[in-house]
């Protein structure tokens, strides 16, 4: 012990020194010992500062700044409140909070003071501050007589403004004062600082060592991004700014003293000009006006609001490429919510004098499915990609490329990217837009021409539909419809809710019949809502087992839908998730479709992406003899060869098997 005293002795009087002496010059300014008229210090009487201390506990600015255990000192079970338990930074805030006391210049709101403010109020901060950097720094920080000296010399000129004549005598004999009677005390903080500090080694330690891994995975990103196709997704690297942009940027270009504001870069990376025909302004004003975009380069425009307007901006463009017509129309209105939202539409045709409107009313019609926000189109020759953000300052991006490698501007032909990379590209980047719809569209054209309807209305769907099942109050619900086109009836074996409440309850489905269901999340919750459900097929042996997820509202996931038939009763939710990437199923991936397939029946399930969607999943039996009774009668009554019919249309459903495996497990990663 004696010789960890010896080797450590700065540190351990300079921390004893601050733990003693500092202490009680605080304690000594908070009481107002020293009868200084100018200013009312805290009682000491236990009792009275226990009050004092309840009433400072009522300030909100302190509910997050003092921790439970804090006020438990402050504020004792017994109701006799004493300073003396109280450390160094439960004195500071107790300082801090207590309006009687004089204040440095500046306030208490400063780190530090002033180095020219030698008033008591200062003395309190750099108390603050040297008490945190003698317990946050290292035992090397006082291993030298000269950093010893420094220190004390701070130590004791905080406390010539905080203590009396007196208490300063004893600290300045303290300096040489012999330690053997802290002995134990200095022990146990050393040991205490010694093993904090190996601690801290270990987590820096354990730091580099996660430094290096992503090191590591930031130099195969590096790699990855060097490969010749992500060379061409980053060909705007290579373009020219033009006069509109040279020297500034999409943000410099907008009209800062207006709230509904837009700049827009478009960028040519074909060998043709793109010509400016004519532009029409419906709502605000153009601050950097549109222009032709040469081949190869990059230009910018930007337009706002009109002053006191409170109908946003709208303007609409045209140009020529290559003996076509480009229309492009933007919207942003002066609040965005739920109903109106930014809104960029673009068009290609051989008409010259388009409006705004047909602009949009042409856009919606081609690409009905699309999110209004980001576009791909794509006509003979041209490609066009239009991305634009949803805020009231928003900013609009504009690629348009050629359909072929030929047709590149003569600077990226020569770049290290050939012919067969760049089709890829285009391929992958133009031919995946989806023509989707509704699942309640989707599931009809099931249905098409085999007149399979005539389901009997069961229970749950009296005088109520799927729309009104949706709750008002939250933002992520679902309601659904299962279907049974079977001579058998369909029993609920069991129904697990992880996530979320289920509104309307799943019901037994009888034969021929439809049953509703609803689920939703928890309000001021944003885990969605998550159900699973297993239904027994009568006289067959096998389950049903179903299984659907709605994220929250903010989540980077989408909907998930999952679907199983088994003999097992009880299937976990891990095989029910590889069956839909292993078993039958087909579909598109929004709105997400799957079939899967069991002994005489086949099930299909539909799900719509938005964060309140419709499910539907339908059980159709694989011979026609094993339909409902009713409807049976019914297609063979209204259609002739209604049996090659149906067996042409189950056909049909098995042949429809497409890889949307990464889609069903999309949600549960």
């Amino acid at each position: 012990m004696s010789e960890l005293l010896e080797k450590y002795q700065y540190w351990i009087r300079i921390h004893l020194a601050v733990e003693i002496f500092i202490k009680r010059g605080l304690l000594r300014f908070l009481h107002n010992e020293g009868k200084d008229p100018s200013y009312n210090g805290l009682t000491s009487d236990p009792p009275k500062l226990f009050h004092e201390m309840n009433l400072l506990k009522t300030k909100k600015s302190l509910q997050k700044v003092v921790k439970k255990d804090q006020w438990d000192k402050l504020c004792p079970k017994n109701k006799l409140s004493s300073s003396e338990n109280w450390d160094i930074t439960l004195i500071c805030i107790v300082i801090l909070n207590t309006s009687s006391l004089p204040k440095p210049k500046g306030g208490w709101k400063k780190t530090l003071p002033e180095e020219s403010d030698m008033s008591r109020g200062a003395a309190v901060l750099r108390s603050r501050q040297l008490r945190n950097e003698i317990n946050h720094g290292s035992l090397k920080d006082l291993s030298t007589e000269e950093q010893f000296l420094d220190k004390w010399q701070t130590i004791s000129d905080i406390l010539h403004i905080l203590l009396d004549g007196e208490d300063f005598t004893r600290f300045q004999a303290f300096k040489t004062e012999d330690l053997t009677g802290f002995s134990v005390k200095a022990f146990k903080m050393i040991n205490n600082r010694i093993n904090e500090e190996k601690q801290t080694s270990e987590n820096r330690k354990h730091l580099q060592e996660r430094l290096k891994e992503l090191n590591e995975i930031r130099e195969l990103v590096n790699e990855w991004k060097s490969h010749s196709f992500v060379q061409v997704n980053s060909y705007k690297n290579q373009l020219t700014d033009g006069s509109s942009l040279l020297n500034t940027n999409l943000t410099d270009i907008q009209a800062a003293y207006y709230t509904v504001r837009c700049s827009v870069a478009m960028e040519n990376f074909t060998k043709w000009p793109i010509m400016l025909q004519r532009c029409q302004v419906k709502h605000g004003f153009f601050n950097a006006p549109p222009r032709d975009i040469h081949p190869g380069m990059r230009e910018g425009f930007a337009f706002h609001k009109s002053y006191l307007a409170t109908f946003g901006c709208w303007i609409a463009c045209s140009y020529v490429i290559n003996d076509k017509y480009f229309h492009l129309s933007i919207y942003q209105p002066y609040t965005i919510n739920n109903k109106y939202q930014n809104k960029l539409a673009m068009v290609i045709n051989e008409t010259h004098d388009v409006s705004a409107e047909q602009v949009l009313e042409s856009h919606d019609k081609d690409n009905e499915s699309q999110d209004k926000t980001t576009i791909r189109i794509q006509e003979r020759d041209i490609c066009i990609v239009g991305e634009m953000g949803n805020a009231y300052k928003a900013q609009c991006s504009i690629k348009i490329y050629p359909k072929e490698f030929a047709n590149l501007t003569d600077l990226l032909q020569k770049q290290q990217v050939d012919n067969d990379t760049y089709h890829e590209f285009i391929k992958l980047k133009f031919s995946t837009k989806i023509k989707r719809k509704s699942a309640k569209t989707k599931k009809q054209d099931l249905n098409d021409g085999l007149l399979l309807t005539g389901l009997k209305v069961g229970s749950s769907m009296q005088s109520t539909s799927l729309r009104s099942l949706h709750l008002r109050s939250v933002d992520v619900s679902c309601s659904g419809c299962i279907e049974n086109f079977t001579k058998w009836q369909l029993f609920k074996v069991r129904c697990d809710v992880m996530r979320g409440y289920v509104s309307c309850p799943f019901q037994d489905v009888a034969t021929g019949s439809k049953e509703i269901f609803a689920s939703h999340a928890r309000q001021h919750f944003g885990n969605g809502t998550y159900v699973r459900v297993t239904y027994s097929i009568e006289n067959n042996g096998y389950f049903i087992h179903l299984l659907y997820f709605l994220p929250s509202s903010f989540a980077v996931y989408s909907n998930m839908m999952a679907m199983m038939t088994s003999h097992k009763k009880d299937e976990t939710t891990e095989d029910i998730l590889k069956s839909c990437t292993n078993n039958h199923f087909y579909g598109e991936i929004e709105p997400l479709c799957l079939k899967s397939e069991a002994e005489g029946v086949c099930v299909v399930g539909l799900m719509g992406s938005a964060q309140k969607t419709n499910i539907y999943f339908t059980i159709y039996p694989l011979q026609f003899k094993h339909l409902a009774k009713h409807i049976k009668e019914r297609m063979e009554k209204k259609k002739s060869k209604s049996r090659e019919l149906y067996e042409g249309f189950i056909k049909s459903l098995s042949l429809n098997r497409y890889d949307t495996s990464s889609v069903a497990m999309q949600g549960c990663l």
